[in-house]
């Protein structure tokens, strides 16, 4: 069967609150009749085989996908002639700068004597004077133009060495000892029938996204154009150039079964639940031991504190073997050893004479009491839990060991792993015969130590101090956002803002002041959104008649909902704010006090064009039922206003809606009364301002 290397680009990419899928399009070459396999390389070794798809346009059939990771060595790379030119003209400009700095120091060194002013046969006192400033003058010049020479040559240096550096980088980067790229063969079965198209997709798990926007505000608060923008970050080894771009608030991967609930019945037994996991056979190790006998070489990938085995004659051995069982019948002796103990006994002398030698404590330091305890552990398998006894090559029986065979004990037994891991039959691999503490056991991919530093690493990442997470703003309906050009997103693990869409939306301009609290009146832009999809929150850059004027938050709207964006106080508007109060008995027998209220709020215009301004005003409330507080004339006619579209609540809100013509003014007055106890006052004072 024919092979046949093939190239791709990616094509389309979506983005996950978490991951990303990759869609690469094959460049087919011409295709035989009989059976062929594609062979394309170069993806990134964090593709994860279990979700690959092909898709085909024509009548050719696809029979097999396999998967591999390989190492590839390029050859040594070769200085390229632009970084030589570089290197070359970074010489040049040195030497220029060398030779104009010489000469501005020599021009500096030159000073004008008093000799030709002193000089008594020359009586042109005037004229040796002149001749003296034209030198001055001719000086300054000359070193002026040394000093901007210096300083363009300097700036050229710096130039010349940013791309020497640039080049190099690029060097050194090209001729890395070893790559790891993933392989993919894809297998076409007979046919005469020729392929249109074939694309293949892969899932990342390194990479996400966060919700930008911006809104483009011009003619005075007319017209407004809203974006849908991105900040993208990914480290998949691989960069995203020209790729049609889709962003998704849901997971990649999710549990959709639905759950299996248990029968229940009366007065029979139920079979346990059948699990991914097997345990592995009996006597496996047993097939592994001519191996260790013939001195195999064993790797250092054990439990964290393993302890190392050094190399022992086998006369020595023999001898710390007896030593051995007689402590440890001793300690049976001492302690009574009981039924609690058989299974740690009988653990014990199962182990190998060299593994128990190690457990033996240090001989003490010369001079110390000989019944100073050296280890605050009771028994020798105390010592067991905390490391474990491995082998190197050449000890104990290895080459060059000059003992008996040695094999190192098992790890600790550990609880069976029964998660649903191991029905991902893709990623279960068999380890090498050299690490003894997993091999002839299928294990999963992510135990064999994979990188998965680049997911956790994207965990960590800020996009914008006001950025929030998908994962924490989406609720309970996820959407897709399709971009309408093209994105640039390189693989370095930063975050890229990219730009997804713009579309033009209605504006309104409105005016707002909390004139008991500022003078100050607050411009805002009223939207609508234009999308025919919710927006998350995220932030939002804000340019009116082209200018960045302010970057804000922008909350959560559904779709077809109304956005406000903040755009700062509005200087030619001006709100004063005046209160008078005065108090009256009231009642048959002057029982009550009644604290009258009397506020006037004045707005002075100086923009162009006729605004209308909110005015919110805010009334006393009490859970007293004493005390009563009722409107007693407001012109014009305010509003219930709760602050609800705001996220805080408040109670006794007005709103006073003032239509201001251009260069105008414009008032609002209302009365309020305040009935209460005579005996009570307010805080403050009846008659505060």
């Amino acid at each position: 069967m024919p092979t046949l290397d093939c190239k791709s680009v990616i094509s389309h990419v979506t983005v996950y609150a978490r991951g990303a899928v990759v869609t690469r399009r094959l460049e087919l070459p011409p295709l035989p009749s009989e059976p062929c396999t594609l062979k394309l390389s170069g993806l990134s070794p964090y593709a994860q085989t279990g979700g690959m798809r092909t898709q085909a346009d024509g009548e050719r059939q696809i029979v097999g996908l396999t998967s591999r990771l390989a190492h590839t060595t390029p050859p040594a790379p070769v200085e390229s002639d632009a970084l030589t030119a570089l290197r070359r003209e970074l010489t040049r400009i040195e030497a220029l700068h060398e030779r104009a700095v010489w000469r501005r120091d020599r021009l500096s060194e030159l000073a004008l004597t008093s000799a030709v002013l002193t000089k008594k046969t020359d009586t042109n006192v005037a004229g040796r004077i002149g001749d003296a400033l034209a030198v001055s003058a001719l000086l300054f010049d000359l070193t002026s133009k040394l000093d901007g020479e210096i300083a363009a040559l300097g700036v050229r240096m710096e130039q010349a060495q940013n791309a020497i550096e640039a080049a190099e980088l690029a060097l050194a980067q090209s001729s890395e000892a070893t790559r790891t790229v993933r392989e993919v063969e894809i297998s076409l079965g007979p046919g005469p029938g020729h392929l249109r198209a074939l694309e293949i997709s892969y899932a990342l798990p390194a990479a996400r996204w966060w919700p930008a926007y911006s809104v483009r505000i011009s003619d005075a608060g007319k017209h407004a154009e809203f974006g849908l923008e991105a900040f993208v970050a990914q480290s998949t080894l691989e960069d995203w150039s020209g790729v049609a771009l889709s962003l998704c608030t849901a997971d990649m991967a999710q549990d959709i079964r639905l759950p299996e609930l248990a029968s229940l019945r009366m007065g029979r037994a139920q079979p346990p639940k059948r699990r991914g996991y097997r345990p592995p056979p009996e006597g496996l190790d047993a097939l592994f031991a001519g191996f260790d006998a013939a001195g195999g070489v064993i790797s250092e990938s054990r439990p964290k504190g393993a302890l190392h085995a050094k190399s022992v004659p086998a006369d020595e051995m023999r001898k710390l073997a007896g030593k051995r069982d007689e402590k440890f019948e001793r300690m049976r002796e001492e302690e009574g050893a009981g039924a609690d103990a058989a299974p740690e006994a009988a653990e014990y002398e199962a182990m190998p004479a060299t593994v128990a030698m190690a457990m033996e404590p240090p001989a003490p330091p010369r001079g110390a009491p000989q019944n100073a305890p050296m280890m605050q552990s009771r028994g020798p398998m105390k010592d067991l839990d905390d490391g474990i006894l491995s082998a190197k090559s050449g000890a104990f029986g290895g080459p060059g060991g000059g003992g008996a065979s040695f094999a190192p004990p098992p790890p600790p037994p550990q609880a069976p792993d029964t998660s649903e891991d191991w029905l991902d039959f893709d990623s279960l691999t068999l380890p090498a015969v050299t690490d003894r503490w997993r091999r002839g056991k299928l294990t999963p991919a992510h135990a064999q130590g994979l990188d998965y530093g680049a997911v956790s690493e994207l965990e960590s990442v800020q996009a914008h101090a006001i950025a929030r997470d998908v994962r924490q703003t989406r609720g309970q309906f996820d959407h897709q956002f399709s971009a309408e050009g093209k994105a640039e997103i390189p693989g370095n693990g930063r975050a890229h803002r990219v730009f997804l869409l713009a579309r033009d939306c209605a504006c309104a301009m409105r005016f707002t002041s909390v004139a008991c609290e500022d003078d100050r009146v607050f411009r805002e832009a009223e939207l609508h959104n234009p999308l025919q999809a919710p927006l998350l929150p995220g932030p939002v850059d804000v340019f009116v008649e082209g200018a960045l004027l302010t970057t804000t938050e922008l909350g959560a709207t559904d779709r077809g909902g109304s956005l406000r964006v903040g755009l700062g106080v509005e200087e030619r508007l001006r709100v004063v704010r005046n209160v008078r109060v005065s108090e009256e008995s009231k009642g048959m027998l002057g029982g009550s006090t009644a604290v009258h209220h009397k506020v006037s709020v004045e707005v002075t215009s100086s923009l162009p064009a006729e605004v209308s301004v909110d005015v919110i005003e805010r009334l006393p409330v009490s859970s007293d039922k004493e005390i009563q507080v009722a409107i007693d004339k407001a012109e014009p006619r305010p509003q219930e206003y709760d602050q609800k579209a705001r996220g805080q609540i408040v109670r006794g809100g007005r709103l006073f809606a003032l239509a201001i013509k251009p260069g105008a003014k414009a008032a609002l007055n209302f009365d309020y009364t305040i009935t209460l106890h005579a005996d009570s006052e307010l805080v403050g004072g009846n008659r505060r301002e």
